[in-house]
């Protein structure tokens, strides 16, 4: 983009386009560090009081994190901002935690049935890795650190539909929903919650996607 190309808009939304692009198309990396206010500012002939201004347009959208005395960078998570975003929605719509859960019952059975139909042999190894842990700590570890491995899993069955607008718009959601499908009472449940988990696992594995959507079923019912 050309100085002379900023002055039919608003010039810190023309630049914040710009930069946007610029971080879509992978010319700046995740964790990559965007060049200096001043150096953008003369880059594209503004002040760098335009350049701060399009700065916090893209902190705001989630897609650059600014470290005071550091400088700017690219998040390196896709979703950053997403997860917050979507809790004052459902907060600001009043959703109950059954509402939710029903939600979250709704799209994780057909991830499941997509999991088991596409798995492959590194996605097997990992939610194998990840049930390795939790049933390890489920007997005794509180359920903050057991939680871990109860999302890690999720994440990992939705990696398995290998279905990138399936983790692009549900993996920031997947806290929201996970918490609203804790157990009511976790003391002596994280077993119980480990045991569903192995059995969605070994549907998967045998590739039975009826018995997938009925095991994440279960899993929700249980909620």
């Amino acid at each position: 983009m050309k100085s002379g190309e900023l002055s039919t808009k608003r010039l810190h939304e023309v630049l914040a386009q710009n930069l946007e692009e610029l971080i879509m198309q992978g010319q700046y990396a995740p964790g990559q560090m965007l060049p200096s206010a001043r150096e953008l500012a003369v880059r594209y002939g503004v002040s760098q009081t335009v350049v701060r201004d399009a700065i916090r347009s893209l902190a705001g959208k989630g897609l650059v994190q600014v470290q005071q005395g550091i400088g700017t960078s690219v998040t390196k998570d896709a979703h950053a901002g997403l997860t917050e975003s979507y809790r004052w929605a459902l907060r600001r719509c009043q959703v109950t935690r059954g509402e939710i859960v029903e939600m979250g019952d709704l799209l994780e059975t057909q991830i499941a049935v997509l999991a088991a139909q596409r798995r492959t042999e590194d996605d097997l190894v990992e939610m194998q890795r990840i049930l390795q842990e939790y049933e390890r700590l489920a007997p005794t570890a509180p359920w903050e650190q057991v939680s871990t491995y109860h999302t890690q899993f999720h994440t990992a069955m939705m990696h398995a539909t290998h279905n990138r607008a399936i983790l692009a718009v549900l993996e920031p959601l997947i806290d929201l929903i996970l918490a609203s499908s804790e157990p009511q009472q976790l003391d002596g449940n994280a077993m119980s919650a480990y045991q569903q988990h192995l059995s969605i696992f070994q549907s998967i594995q045998r590739q039975d996607a009826k018995a997938a959507r009925a095991a994440i079923g279960q899993h929700f019912a249980l909620s």
